[in-house]
C-alpha cells in the first residue's frame, strides 16, 4: 500500500510594493516551467478551490498572501469581518489581474505583527483540503526538485500528519545573553515557567510549514492572546 501524496497550502509573503510585483512574476515563471511540462503537482489556491477535483494531483498548492485593508487592524483571527478582503487594493499591478494566485487578507499589511497568525486563521477555512500550511517568504527561492522528493519521503498525509514542522532550526536563546534577567523572563516567561531555562528552538521565517494539528494550536493560541507572550515573528 503506498499512501496518497501529502497536499501542502504554501502562502508566499507579498505585498502591494512595485519591487514585490517582480518577486511574484519570478514565482509564476518557475510555476510555469511545471505547468509546462504537464507536471500536475503544482497549482494556485484559486484555482484549486474553484475544482478540486480537477486538481486532485496537485501537491503544492501556492498563494501570494497579502495585506488587502490599509485602514484595518494588523491581525484578525475571529469572525468579527470577512477574512478576505472585499476590495481589491487599487494598486495591483496588470499582471496581477488574474488574481486567481493571491489572497488580500483584511489587514493592513505589516511584516511581524499578525499577518502570519491571520494566514493560519484563513486557512483553517479550508484545511479539509491540505495536509500542511506553509509560510514562504517572497524573496526565497524554491528548488522545487528537492522540495518534491523531501515531501514525499517526510511528509505523510493524513492520518499521519501530526506534531509535524519543516523549516531551518534556529536558536534564538543566545539572544537574550546580552539582556538583563528581568528583561528576558519578560520575552521568554512562557517558555521558561514551562519547559524551564532551555534551548529556544524554531523555524526560520525564510520558509517553514506546519502539519494542520499546529496550525490549529497557532490559532488557538493568537484568539486567545496568549500568543503575545511568547510567539515574537512566526
Amino acid at each position: 500500500y503506498r499512501p496518497r501524496p501529502s497536499r501542502v497550502l504554501m502562502g508566499i509573503w507579498s505585498a502591494d510594493f512595485p519591487q514585490e510585483l517582480e518577486c511574484r512574476q519570478q514565482f509564476r515563471r518557475l510555476f510555469q516551467v511545471f505547468e509546462d511540462r504537464n507536471d500536475a503537482r503544482i497549482c494556485s489556491l484559486g484555482d484549486f478551490l474553484e475544482d478540486p477535483d480537477a486538481y486532485r494531483d496537485c501537491q503544492l498548492v501556492y498563494t501570494f498572501v497579502l495585506g488587502g485593508n490599509a485602514n484595518a487592524p494588523t491581525e484578525l483571527v475571529d469572525d468579527s469581518r470577512p477574512i478576505i478582503a472585499s476590495e481589491h487594493i487599487s494598486t495591483i499591478a496588470p499582471a496581477d489581474k488574474n488574481m486567481s494566485d493571491m489572497t488580500l487578507l483584511n489587514i493592513k499589511e505589516n511584516m511581524e505583527h499578525g499577518k502570519s497568525q491571520t494566514w493560519f486563521y484563513c486557512a483553517l477555512t479550508v484545511l479539509e483540503h491540505f495536509d500542511y500550511v506553509g509560510k514562504c517568504d517572497s524573496d526565497s527561492v524554491l528548488d522545487l526538485i528537492k522540495y518534491f522528493d523531501f515531501a514525499s519521503r517526510h511528509l505523510p498525509p493524513a492520518p499521519y500528519n501530526e506534531g509535524i514542522i519543516v523549516g531551518k532550526p534556529v536558536n534564538k536563546q543566545w539572544w537574550q545573553m546580552a539582556q538583563s534577567q528581568s528583561e528576558k523572563r519578560k520575552k521568554e516567561g512562557f517558555l521558561v515557567a514551562r519547559y524551564g531555562d532551555i534551548l529556544h528552538l524554531y523555524a526560520a521565517g525564510q520558509l517553514y510549514i506546519l502539519s494542520v494539528d499546529l496550525v490549529a494550536t497557532v490559532v488557538r493560541e493568537a484568539v486567545t492572546g496568549r500568543h503575545q507572550n511568547y510567539i515574537e515573528n512566526i
